[in-house]
């Protein structure tokens, strides 16, 4: 989920939210997770740190919003919102 926030949002309310989209007064930025990515988006984390060129943080604004950075973080919500094999399933017959 992306999230359109005119004021900033912290700690995101949604835990499923991977970025937030702020625009402020004198400026717009996405504001990432990392916390979320391993838990939702884990095969994302590598190609969105290189589009970024530093380690996705909790809650740390990044200002250049890329077209390169964009599709990155639509295949992470493809991946988030994938069905996935979790180890409930696998207890399901216990």
């Amino acid at each position: 989920m992306l999230l359109k926030r005119t004021r900033p949002l912290d700690p995101p309310r949604d835990r499923k939210c991977l970025a937030i989209f702020t625009c402020g007064r004198e400026s717009v930025y996405l504001e990432l997770w990392r916390s979320v990515f391993e838990e939702y988006a884990p095969g994302s984390i590598e190609k969105v740190q290189a589009i970024l060129g530093v380690r996705i943080g909790q809650g740390t604004r990044y200002h250049d919003i890329t077209e390169e950075l964009r599709d990155a973080l639509a295949d992470a919500y493809r991946e988030a919102a994938a069905p996935r094999a979790s180890a409930e399933t696998g207890r399901a017959g216990h």
